[in-house]
């Protein structure tokens, strides 16, 4: 996609943690299509009231994506911000056009746009990527990862008891 199609700016937003091959799919595919990309991380107290089991701090997970972001997007434009619910705040305003989706959060798309139309503000283009498998061609998950089945990378840990 050229510098003339990209969308003006991007939403995209989960816990990333632990921070995995998917999630690295996930912000890659904002930032390819997005002038600015707008990353929401679930705060430190919606997770506890999501009952989420969190390894990292919200300030660590930021560190994470930073991180990921100057080393494979040093140009870009783009804000970080916590989640303190489900749709999060920039979703609401003009300054977004699209939001990157998979079909774990894609449930999230019908509050977003009812919340859009009440405000007057055109719908966001939604853009949705498939889960990114592990080598056996599982879906790469958090919660798998917590469970030593795979590392963040996707790869199968043998011998597990």
């Amino acid at each position: 996609m050229d510098r003339l199609s990209k969308f003006r700016g991007v939403a995209v937003g989960g816990s990333f943690d632990p921070f995995h091959k998917g999630h690295r799919e996930l912000l890659a595919k904002a930032f390819n299509i997005g002038e600015k990309v707008f990353v929401g991380i679930v705060s430190d107290n919606f997770s506890k009231r999501l009952g989420k089991d969190l390894e990292d701090t919200y300030d660590g997970r930021v560190r994470n994506i930073k991180a990921f972001i100057d080393e494979n997007f040093p140009e870009s434009k783009y804000h970080i911000g916590a989640l303190d619910d489900y749709v999060g705040p920039i979703v609401i305003t003009d300054s977004v056009d699209a939001i990157v989706v998979t079909e774990e959060t894609e449930g999230n798309i019908e509050t977003v746009g009812r919340l859009r139309a009440a405000k007057r503000l055109r719908p966001l283009s939604i853009i949705r990527i498939p889960y990114v498998l592990d080598d056996r061609g599982q879906r790469i998950s958090s919660s798998r990862i917590k469970r030593l089945e795979i590392d963040e990378g996707g790869s199968v840990i043998e011998n597990q008891q």
